[in-house]
Parts: structure tokens; C-alpha cells; sequence
């Protein structure tokens, strides 16, 4: 068996190299498109509008995060077109006409730029400026002529240290080292002035050590004025034409006050009686005319149904000539998963929004708009876009595949967030079922229906939170008597394989919800004969450190030896201390804590593989130890743990046996055992070395899935190429094999694995991956700012 087992490697490398490995099949090779997202806008001297945030083409033009609009014409300015690596949530024209742009990225036009920078008026990059923020930068403000203010969740900016508000000059970017507010607690997300009134907002505690909640009023040389006890975050501040402030953001309360995340103070900066009702947040507030812009995330303002965005009177009255529906309407509602990041008066009676929508007044439109700003008609759409990612894969019986993510369309097809491929690998013209937020895992149950899991609150234009069944064959549905949700991402699931009524959910949710909330943590198993109610199953899965969130990436069961391995971002389970991999036994119906086992990991699992033999398993992720041997970011664990020692610098994601004793994996690196692998390859199951004949080359991004099956290798992810050719986060290499050397041995890997980062956390250290692990933008996060899908190799 060995020599059978040795003669089958060495043909597979010679099959895989005659065949030219590098090539990806012809299908699948679909034109998949994720929504864009705009942050932020700056009207320029010349009338025109600068349009910032995340995407690579507006309006089927390519531009990386930031275009000039045109205006009134409404169309892309051809001759400006800065490449900006990351999103940008701040633009600012100087009085000179160079623009000042901030966010999280660490190029601009080729160069090394950290999350802030200053380009001319044609787009280039102004090579005089760069002071570099170590974290986002989300606000800025000319200060007079000769200084800059920068405002974001930094801790050091040029080099110093700087919490969260600095100061710098304009001529060179050089650091004001007089002028330090010092901001603790969280970070600065608004600025407003007011001659020299000067205003910030966001979700910090104390400014210079003294206690300031959320808002603040500073002192020219930085020092506090006037604090204020906002209960939750600022993200808007503006004045309107009698001196008085505008603010707005996710808070229900100013100095004891009630105040619905809309509130205004007078010119002396005192609370006046402005106050609306708002069921949701509200991220950007300006003055229009006699009355007040909003913009958000909310669907009712005094009780009247709004969608996203809406005109107020000086009295809070909701203007009634100016509703544009910014989405749907589902069974009588507008969408509740409509988000307007920004919303801009424009002259001659129009109105820009951007956000993350895709259709206002029924007709498509996504992400940004100019519109009449008297009756909400749409003039103008500026679609912006982003290429797709692609995260889990599921086999069906039928030959056809599965495939979830984040995208809402392929070509000119709409598909929102999941696709069925046909048996050749080809997009089903006819198979369409509609999720509106990204779909991140999925699997196959006992009878054959699939339950998808991700973070979405509608499926089929049903409520589902974040969990769903659904019938995925040729006519698919949503399973009418499916009733349990999440409350946080669902990014693993798994049929239980010793109870056909049973599935394992897991991610980074801390309830599931039926007719009443069940804790469960991150992990729960669902009955799916009664709707999802879960059982008593709670393995406690935790971080207790404050603003840690703990996450579940991976789950492995061999019923063989009666073991359920549960890998992930945490360092609790069931109340006892492990870093990233826990055990517990399966033998006697609930899985019960197995205290025995403690991998060592000095840090996260991302991904688990059965091995084959019952019993051993082979783990990827981001440790450097494992049972105390050093083990770089692969291991075996069980049999031939010492023999198996393949080396990496990125992290694996996704892992897949091929049945002839190789092991596929995919992730975020760019070489294996030190041979350069661009995030895909393969290594012998056996001793851990690599396949010299496979090498397609990824780029760029990273790999979440992989699914093997007889002839072929499907692989999902975020990349844009495979072996040099055209493949949006999906691709299939042919693995040209004998029938006799496959054995019914293939198996698919797990789900995806996945979870969320916050724009203002420390996002990675390599540039590149520092990038990738912003995947896609979701609702606002914890703290009211853009959220994203978190990455492995990111770092809390």
C-alpha cells in the first residue's frame, strides 16, 4: 500500500506538470460583482464632488476609492484617478487645490502611504506630505493656514505618539508637538468649526484625562473647553446658519438628557429642545436650507416609514415631498439593511447619497446617486462596485455546486450572495434566491437540504437572522418552518454525523434566537426537525477580555474515536483556558468538555482537516507552537505529529484531501516550505513536503474554500487571478487522474472562515495582507463606523 500510495504521488506531480498545473479550466469563469460603498464626500472649488470609500470602478470606469464627479453633468472626471489600496473614509480640498484624503490604506499611486496622504489637484501624489498614522484616519479639518487636525483611532502619527487627534503642519506634514488633546476611550470619527469653536465627535472617554463622552469642545491650543456625557458615539457634527450644532450618530441620551441619535445645541453650546424619535442610527446630519439632511441606517423617523435618508424641518417635522426609498419593501417595510453612509446638498435643487444600497425608487442603483433633492427623483446613478468575493462551497447531489459570498450579480445576471453552478462548472441561468447580506458557510443537512449561514436578515424576501434553510435544487426556496437566527455571524456549519437531527452552528454570535434567546457560545447544535431550536449544548467560547470578540473558524468531528475539535480566535472554552483549539467528547449524545486534551497553540486555528485514519488531524493557522514544538503555522495533530513539519508565512484558511495522499491548501501566504506558493498548494499528507508540479498562482487576496471531487479542484476566494488568467474569486483546476488512484477518498473542506474587524482596530502587519483583510464592507460596526469581514492574519 505504501508503494501503491508513493507510485500515485509521484504520477499525480507528473500528470499535474504535463498537464499545466498553472492553468485554471475554462469553467468556471464568472463576472462576479460585489456592491462598493461610499463613505464621504467634498465639494471642490470648482462645483465638482469628490466621492470617496471602497471600490475599484464607478460607473464601469475603473477608480480605486476616490473619483471626481463632474457636476452638474453627473459624470466621472476622465483625467483624475489616484489608485488608493484601501478605503478612504476623509477628503478634504485645501485652499490651494490639493486634496488630503484619510482612511486605512498603505499605498497611493505606488507609494507607501499610511492611511493618510495629500495628492495635487490632478491626482498625483504630492511627495512633500506624508506623516503616516499607525491606524485609520477618519476625519480631517484645515486649521487655519498653516495646520492640519487629523482625527481617527490612531495611537501614533509621524512616528509619535498621538491618541486619536493630532495636529500637523500643512506645508510638510511635519508634527505639531505643541498641540496634543489626548484622546482615550475610543477614537474621533467628526469635526465641526465655527470660527474658533472647534468640535469633535466620536466614541472616546476622556479627552487631556479629563472625562469627555463622545463630544467635546476644544481650546485653540487643543486643551479641553467644554465636556459633555454622550451615551454613544458621535459620528456627525455640523453648524447650521444660526451658529447652532448639529449631531447625530447611534446615542439616545446627552448629559441625562433623551435624545434620539439626532440632537442639536445652541450657539453657546447648550442641549436645546431638537429631538426627534429614530429606530435607528443616524451617520451623517447637515444643514439644508431651514432645515436638516439625515442619513443612515433607520426605516422610521416620529413614526413615519423612511428608508436611509431623509429632510427634516427646523422643528424635527419629516419633510414630506422628500422620501426617496433607498432599497425595497418587504411585506410592507422598507429595507432595514439599507445603509447611507453620506448625504450632500448640491446645487440646483439635487441631493448626492452613497452608501451601500442597491436601488432607490425601484430602479437599480448601487451605492451612489445624485437626486432631486425637492421630490427624492433619482437624476443621476453612479454605480460603484468592487469585485466579489467568493467564501463556501457546497457539493450537491446533481453535480452542481453551491456558492456563497458577497456579490449581486455575475455579468449581467443578478445573483445576491448565492449562486448555483451547473455539473460543467457554469453559472445556472435559472437558479436564483435571493440573500441580502453575505452568505459566509453552508451545509449539506441529513435531508438534503442545505442551511446557509452568514450575516444576512433576509432570505427570499422572508426574515431569517443569519440562518436559514433552504431547498437547493432546481427550484429553490427558503424553508418556510425554519425559525432559528443568530445574533452574530454564522460562519461554520456542519450535519452532526451521529444524529441526523442534528447541525453544528458556530461563528461569532453569542445567542440563538427562537421564540425566546437561548445563550450560546459561538457554537451552538441545532434540532433541524423543529425549526433550529437549539439543545443544551454550549461550549462557552470566549475571549473575557473587554473589546475582544471571540469567533469559532473551524469545527472537525471524528466519530471514530468520539471527538468534536473546535478551532478559532479565543482563549476560553467551557470556562477553561485554550488558545484557539479545543476538545470535547461526542461518544455519550451531548458533546461534553474533554479537559484532557490542550493543543498548546500560542495562537489562533483557522482551519481543520480529518486526516483519514479516525484520528489524527492536520490544523492550520496563525501559531508558531503546538504541543510545545515548534510547528509555523501547519501541523499534524495524532499520528505522525513529529514527521509532518511544512513551514509557511501566511496563514492557511482552507484545506482539502485529494485522495491520492496529497492535501491541498489555500490561505493567505505566498510560499510553502519556503518555495514560493501564492496562497495555494499542495503538500503530501504523508511527510508534509511540497508538490513541485502544482503551482496555479493567486492573486491577489486569499483563498476560503477549496472543494475536491473526482477531476476536479474548485476554489473560492477573493482573488483575481488564477495561473496568470481572469478568475473573480472563483476558479477550477482539472486534476487529470486515473479512476483507480481516487478510492471514493475525496472530500470536500469545511466552510469558510471568517468573522468581523472594526475599521479602527489594528488591521495587520504586511502590507499586503494589511489590505486584504478589509474583504468587504458590512452594516456599521460596534462602534458606528464601517465594519468589514475580518481576515485571517488579522490581529485584534
Amino acid at each position: 500500500m505504501i508503494a501503491l500510495r508513493a507510485i500515485g504521488t509521484a504520477l499525480l506531480s507528473c500528470l499535474l506538470a504535463q498537464a499545466g498545473a498553472q492553468t485554471p479550466a475554462p469553467l468556471p469563469d464568472l463576472d462576479l460583482w460585489d456592491h462598493g460603498a461610499v463613505f464621504t464626500t467634498e465639494l471642490d472649488q470648482d462645483g465638482h464632488l469628490l466621492v470617496a470609500g471602497l471600490f475599484t470602478q464607478a460607473d464601469e470606469q475603473d477608480r480605486s476609492n476616490l473619483f471626481r464627479l463632474l457636476l452638474p453633468a453627473g459624470e466621472i472626471d476622465p483625467d483624475f484617478s489616484p489608485a488608493i489600496n484601501g478605503p478612504v473614509f476623509s477628503v478634504l480640498e485645501q485652499p490651494d487645490g490639493r486634496i488630503l484624503i484619510g482612511g486605512i490604506f498603505t499605498q497611493v499611486n505606488g507609494s507607501a502611504r499610511s492611511n493618510l496622504a495629500r495628492l495635487n489637484a490632478d491626482g498625483s501624489l504630492d511627495n512633500s506630505f506624508n506623516p503616516g498614522a499607525n491606524e485609520a484616519v477618519y476625519v480631517l479639518s484645515v486649521d487655519g493656514p498653516d495646520h492640519l487636525i487629523i482625527g481617527g483611532s490612531f495611537s501614533q502619527l509621524a512616528g509619535q505618539t498621538r491618541r486619536g487627534l493630532a495636529r500637523v503642519a500643512l506645508a510638510d506634514g511635519q508634527l505639531d508637538t505643541t498641540w496634543n488633546p489626548d484622546i482615550t476611550g475610543g477614537g474621533v470619527f467628526a469635526f465641526a468649526r465655527n470660527g474658533s469653536d472647534f468640535w469633535i465627535g466620536g466614541n472616546f472617554s476622556q479627552v487631556g484625562g479629563s472625562i469627555s463622552r463622545g463630544l467635546a469642545r476644544l481650546n485653540a491650543d487643543g486643551t479641553l473647553l467644554a465636556d459633555y456625557d454622550v451615551n454613544g458615539n458621535v459620528e456627525g457634527l455640523s453648524f447650521d446658519g444660526s451658529g447652532r450644532l448639529l449631531l447625530c450618530g447611534r446615542f439616545t441620551s446627552i448629559d441625562d438628557q433623551p435624545r434620539g441619535r439626532l440632537a442639536r445645541l445652541d450657539s453657546l453650546g447648550a442641549l436645546d429642545s431638537f429631538s426627534i424619535s429614530v429606530n435607528q442610527d443616524i451617520h451623517d446630519c447637515r444643514s439644508s436650507g431651514s432645515g436638516v439632511l439625515v442619513s443612515g441606517q433607520f426605516v422610521a423617523i416620529n413614526g413615519e416609514a423612511l428608508s436611509g435618508v431623509a429632510r427634516l424641518s427646523d422643528s424635527g417635522a419629516v419633510d414630506p415631498d422628500f422620501r426617496p426609498l433607498v432599497g425595497g419593501v418587504y411585506n410592507g417595510t422598507p429595507d432595514s439593511d439599507v445603509l447611507v453612509w453620506t448625504v450632500r446638498e448640491l446645487a440646483g435643487n439635487r441631493a448626492f447619497i452613497g452608501g451601500v444600497f442597491r436601488q432607490i425608487n425601484g430602479e437599480t442603483a448601487v451605492g451612489a446617486a445624485v437626486l432631486d433633492s425637492n421630490d427624492g427623483q433619482v437624476d443621476t446613478v453612479i454605480p460603484v462596485e468592487r469585485p466579489a468575493e467568493v467564501r463556501t462551497l457546497v457539493a450537491l447531489p446533481d453535480g452542481a455546486t453551491l456558492i456563497g459570498g458577497s456579490f449581486w450579480r455575475s455579468g449581467d445576471q443578478v445573483r445576491d450572495n448565492l449562486a448555483r453552478l451547473l455539473a460543467d462548472g457554469g453559472l445556472d441561468p435559472d437558479w436564483s434566491l435571493n440573500v441580502n447580506g453575505d452568505v459566509l458557510s453552508a451545509g449539506t443537512l441529513a435531508d438534503g437540504s442545505v442551511l446557509i449561514g452568514g450575516f444576512f436578515s433576509r432570505v427570499d424576501d422572508q426574515p431569517r437572522g443569519n440562518l436559514a434553510r433552504i431547498d437547493a435544487g432546481p427550484s429553490p426556496a427558503a424553508d418556510p418552518d425554519w425559525t432559528a437566527a443568530a445574533n452574530g455571524p454564522v460562519l461554520v456549519i456542519e450535519q452532526d454525523a451521529l444524529d441526523s437531527d442534528r447541525a453544528y452552528v458556530a461563528g461569532s454570535f453569542s445567542q440563538i434566537i427562537t421564540d425566546l434567546p437561548h445563550a450560546r457560545g459561538r457554537m451552538a447544535r441545532l434540532i433541524t426537525s423543529d425549526g433550529g431550536t437549539p439543545d443544551a449544548f454550549n461550549p462557552a467560547i470566549d475571549i473575557p477580555n473587554p473589546g475582544f470578540e471571540a469567533q469559532v473558524n473551524d469545527i472537525l468531528q471524528l466519530p471514530a474515536s468520539g471527538k468534536l475539535y473546535v478551532a478559532g480566535v479565543y482563549t476560553q472554552a467551557a470556562g477553561q483556558n485554550r488558545l484557539g483549539l479545543a476538545a470535547f467528547n461526542t461518544a455519550d449524545g451531548l458533546p461534553q468538555f474533554d479537559g484532557s486534551f490542550n493543543a498548546n497553540a500560542n495562537n489562533s486555528v483557522w482551519v481543520l482537516q480529518d486526516a483519514g485514519d479516525g484520528e489524527s488531524f492536520y490544523i492550520g493557522g496563525e501559531f508558531t507552537s503546538l504541543l510545545g514544538q515548534t510547528r509555523t503555522r501547519l501541523a499534524k495533530v495524532g499520528n505522525g505529529f513529529a514527521q509532518w513539519t511544512p513551514t509557511t508565512t501566511g496563514t492557511p484558511v482552507a484545506m482539502a484531501l485529494d485522495g491520492n495522499g496529497g492535501l491541498f491548501v489555500g490561505g493567505t501566504f505566498l510560499n510553502l516550505n519556503s518555495v514560493s506558493r501564492a496562497r495555494l498548494g499542495r503538500l503530501d499528507a504523508g511527510d508534509g513536503s511540497l508538490d513541485t508540479g502544482f503551482n496555479p498562482g493567486l492573486a491577489p487576496g486569499l483563498v476560503w474554500d477549496l472543494s475536491v471531487s473526482p477531476g476536479r479542484l474548485l476554489v473560492a476566494g477573493s482573488f483575481l487571478t488564477a495561473g496568470a488568467q481572469s478568475r473573480v474569486g472563483l476558479a477550477g483546476f482539472e486534476l487529470p487522474l486515473p479512476d483507480l488512484l481516487f478510492a471514493d477518498r475525496f472530500q470536500q473542506a469545511s466552510g469558510p472562515r471568517t468573522g468581523e474587524v472594526f475599521a479602527d482596530q489594528d488591521i495587520a502587519a504586511a502590507d499586503e495582507l494589511r489590505i486584504e483583510c478589509l474583504a468587504h464592507v458590512m452594516r456599521s460596526g460596534r462602534d458606528g463606523r464601517p465594519a468589514f469581514l475580518r481576515s485571517p492574519g488579522c490581529q485584534e
